[in-house]
């Protein structure tokens, strides 16, 4: 999957938020999307945005869930999966790394331990580091 392609990652995301305006997300919400999208095309932010519509697609029910990854293959030679499975992959890395080392990482280990399918175990260590990062965060007022 390359998602250093732009035009393909947007396009990739225009057709998630149509999958989304097909299943009765209101249309504003849906707008509010596409104007991201838009504005952010070319950037960072834009795999941002992929990760946030995959994680959406993540919480569908499981024949939902099964067409729009099968529609997403067809079309882009991808699903949201890969988006899944690359944030846990970064999580992972956080958690052997031993700390947080700034706020994309802090964010990443908040959503982390909101899922309540993880292992507890490891949930106490990401848990452990969001407070040292919060601490150290108060002690430099950032």
């Amino acid at each position: 999957m390359k998602w250093t392609d732009n035009v393909a990652l947007e396009q990739w995301c225009l057709d998630v938020i149509a999958c989304f305006a097909e299943g009765g997300m209101p249309e504003s919400v849906c707008n509010l999307f596409r104007k991201a999208v838009l504005r952010f095309s070319g950037t960072k932010k834009l795999v941002d945005i992929a990760f946030e519509l995959a994680d959406l697609m993540d919480g569908l029910s499981g024949e939902e869930r099964r067409q729009a990854q099968s529609m997403l293959y067809n079309s882009h030679g991808f699903g949201f999966e890969e988006f899944l499975a690359a944030r846990k992959g970064k999580r992972l890395g956080v958690i052997k790394c031993g700390k947080l080392r700034n706020e994309s990482e802090y964010r990443l280990a908040l959503n982390f331990t909101s899922d309540v399918d993880n292992d507890l175990g490891v949930a106490a260590e990401v848990a452990a580091l969001i407070a040292t990062y919060e601490m150290a965060a108060v002690k430099t007022g950032g």
